[in-house]
């Protein structure tokens, strides 16, 4: 992230997505538990910077369409086809409908007494499609809602989860003393990684923003992720957990491998320039972050992707979704 970018995230806010198999107007985090995921990183509310993670049409979006009954995920199936434009979307079931119905009407294929079965289902689709057309045109939610919000905190008083800690003095002045001191005892001790190894099957690694916060929680309740953990945290003026998503974190990784060779081949004029080049590609592509929210009051609203009636000057998420694909909440 440029410094301008940090910037305009400080003034303005962070804009996220969040997606959901539930219909609501704020967040709440006694609903914790009845969306998507393991709270894997920290206890909170889960956000994306990408809409392609968590945006309409994105991987949390399509991970919720289980929820939903068959007609209404077929339904979302056909908008998510559409681009989420509702009426191009009607327009397409329409046009089957019209034609099943030419094969019913005289003279249509079917229009012949030994053909009564395929009249009958034919019948039966046509109501289906009927519905699925009127569902389209009335403007109710179809499959999981996306919301579109702003997070109302300072990136930098966020706990970055694979940033070192000796980066982020903020983490430690944000706790009591005698807090401070017990984190900083379970963090020095050799053995405090065992109950991650158990868990995930690996060391939690070099000491990180992640250990800070598994070290708190360790400390608090034994175990890697609690609600009291993000409580203190936020207590001490830290408002959130950031780290970067799946496709960030696997080009981050990728960018330093080649920053590394960079180093190693600096002297060297001709293995120093494909190295260089491969850099450039891989920063072309901005780098975004999930973001993990201890308290619904710095989430707003912005937008709700799945129902019409855009408020008048809204933006759209391009190709995710249409104008009409959203409201803003009472």
């Amino acid at each position: 992230m440029g410094a301008r970018d940090a910037i305009a995230k400080l003034l303005t806010g962070i804009k996220a997505y969040h997606s959901s198999p539930h219909d609501f107007d704020r967040f709440d985090l006694s609903k914790i538990g009845t969306g998507e995921g393991a709270q894997a990183y920290g206890h909170g509310l889960y956000f994306a910077e990408n809409p392609k993670v968590s945006g309409q049409g994105g991987q949390y979006w399509n991970q919720f369409m289980s929820r939903f009954p068959e007609g209404e995920r077929e339904i979302a199936e056909r908008l998510e086809a559409h681009g989420f434009n509702r009426n191009a979307t009607a327009e397409t079931v329409q046009r089957q409908i019209d034609e099943l119905q030419r094969r019913l009407d005289p003279g249509g294929v079917f229009d012949k007494p030994h053909l009564a079965d395929a009249q009958s289902r034919t019948k039966n689709y046509i109501a289906e499609l009927s519905a699925e057309r009127d569902r389209l045109l009335s403007g109710n939610p179809v499959g999981p809602r996306t919301y579109e919000v702003n997070i109302k905190a300072d990136p930098a008083q966020m706990l970055d989860w694979d940033k070192p800690l000796r980066e982020q003095q903020q983490l430690l002045d944000a706790l009591s003393g005698s807090r401070r001191k017990a984190v900083k005892e379970t963090l020095e001790r050799q053995d405090y990684q065992a109950p991650t190894r158990v868990t995930y099957g690996t060391d939690i690694g070099p000491v990180t923003g992640q250990d800070f916060y598994k070290a708190l929680s360790y400390n608090m309740t034994g175990k890697p992720g609690s609600a009291q953990a993000s409580q203190a945290m936020q207590a001490g003026g830290v408002p959130a957990i950031k780290y970067l998503d799946e496709g960030s974190r696997g080009r981050a990784a990728d960018i330093a491998d080649v920053q590394r060779s960079i180093e190693k081949y600096k002297d060297n004029p001709y293995g120093i320039e494909g190295w260089q080049n491969k850099l450039e590609q891989l920063q072309q592509q901005p780098l975004t972050s999930n973001y993990v929210v201890f308290d619904p009051a710095n989430v707003d609203i912005l937008k709700k992707y799945g129902v019409v009636g855009a408020p008048a000057g809204a933006l759209t998420m391009g190709a995710l979704a249409g104008q009409d694909q959203y409201e803003a909440p009472p």
